[in-house]
């Protein structure tokens, strides 16, 4: 037996080994993903984040801890919980060891900060969440008092992490520099991450990225094949974005900034996605710089969920082929205590353009709990946005639950739930199966 991923560090320091009992019956564990080879079984444990790789016999799903004793690898794989006591409940027990974690985790001040610069974008995607979303452009006031409020409020000694979207971040690009100039003065150590169109994209902006936003990835969203593309962005003006835009990526990378290609689908445009494929492959220069994926809107998930994933999948795996990477290159690297912006309030806050205070980055109306000038001021919907939620009865027996979420409020209810947490592990297992298998 080879060990290939040790545990999270956080869960063995907190679940420690399990002690063996010969008289109990034992079971493998519902969170073992397996995954079975000409020469090997691979097992991964998506509450431990451990992988161990078997010589290739069957797998008892049940066994006496008599039986066990006898069998030195076995041994390990109950003490290290690959098979667990017949009467525990799995998700009850992760359940515990989550409220526990996340409740240990919290502390004042944020790590992390969702801002907006501008809800304006130069783009009209007729699929956008924002659509009838009042255009608003931060300010120079209201930037200098949002940098004013994550100096006051960034917590003691992390890194602090900013993400830049909108509407197009990059129409907001003199509030990006006056948070990024008060940060650097203030010699505070952070990174960004931006969500973008990539339209506004250039030799400046890139050196601003890397030189004083302190870049370190980039998503820019497209549409498949040109033509799509053209119509699906109908900018207010177009200037042959399809092709800059690429360009643009390929500044990202050659500067060290991580690029990804999110490309929206659905079953009318993802027949053209291997048309796209083909334009990136001759556009990119160093195609393994560039991280490309596939993702189903979410308003046809509902419906058509099923096909989309399955062909996007199967266009990741060609765009692999290509020479790009895949968005997920490994398995999780830990098991995620807070999923998203929304769900709770020690880990991040959104600003919008006016720089109110969300929990979701959507910025609905009506769930503002204060702003960068005042702080909080609706203490009962920041409370309500920190209550942890109970796990949902579909996910119960979910091999994925400790990788997805057990948060049950969000408005975006995604019937495939389990979908992106099952690619996510199937990419781990062959990237262990490329280096392992002789």
């Amino acid at each position: 037996m080879k060990e290939l991923k040790r545990p999270y560090r956080v869960i063995k320091k907190t679940i420690g080994a399990q002690k063996l009992c010969v008289d109990l019956v034992y079971k493998l564990s519902s969170f073992v993903v397996v995954k079975e080879t000409e020469k090997h079984l691979y097992l991964y444990h998506t509450l431990t984040t451990q992988c161990r790789q078997l010589d290739l016999r069957s797998l008892p799903k049940r066994l006496l801890g008599s039986e066990i004793e006898k069998d030195p690898e076995l041994k390990i794989l109950t003490e290290d919980w690959f098979y667990v006591k017949e009467s525990l409940n799995e998700s009850q027990n992760y359940y515990s060891i989550y409220k526990m974690l996340r409740l240990l985790r919290g502390g004042k001040g944020y790590p992390i900060y969702y801002i907006l610069p501008t809800s304006g974008c130069n783009a009209r995607c007729p699929y956008c969440y924002e659509e009838g979303m009042r255009k608003v452009t931060m300010t120079e006031e209201t930037a200098l008092a949002t940098a004013s409020f994550i100096v006051a409020t960034l917590r003691k000694n992390t890194k602090l992490q900013l993400f830049w979207y909108g509407g197009e971040p990059l129409l907001g690009e003199k509030a990006i520099d006056l948070i990024s100039d008060r940060l650097r003065n203030e010699e505070i150590d952070f990174s960004s991450c931006m969500i973008t169109n990539g339209s506004l994209i250039n030799d400046k902006i890139i050196w601003k990225m890397k030189h004083e936003w302190a870049t370190e990835l980039v998503q820019i969203s497209m549409d498949c094949a040109e033509e799509e593309y053209i119509k699906r962005r109908n900018y207010y003006h177009y200037h042959d974005e399809y092709h800059s835009v690429m360009e643009a990526v390929n500044g990202l990378a050659q500067n060290g900034i991580q690029p990804v290609i999110r490309c929206n689908v659905d079953l009318d445009n993802i027949d053209k996605g291997e048309e796209f494929l083909g334009d990136l492959k001759q556009a990119i220069r160093e195609p393994s710089k560039v991280k490309v994926y596939f993702a189903p809107l979410f308003q046809e998930r509902k419906m058509h969920g099923e096909i989309l994933w399955k062909k996007a999948f199967e266009l990741a795996d060609i765009a692999h082929k290509m020479g790009f990477s895949y968005r997920f290159d490994d398995f999780p690297a830990c098991v995620p205590f807070f999923f998203c912006p929304n769900d709770g309030t020690t880990e991040s806050v959104t600003i919008d353009p006016l720089g109110r205070l969300f929990g979701c980055s959507d910025c609905i109306e009506g769930t503002s709990f204060g702003d960068v000038r005042n702080g909080i001021t609706d203490s009962e919907k920041w409370k309500e946005r920190n209550r942890i939620g109970k796990i949902k009865e579909k996910c119960e027996n979910c091999a994925y639950l400790p990788i997805c979420t057990p948060f049950e409020d969000c408005p975006f209810k995604n019937p495939q739930c389990d979908v992106l947490p099952a690619y996510q592990v199937e990419c781990g297992f062959k990237k262990v199966i490329e280096e392992n298998e002789f």
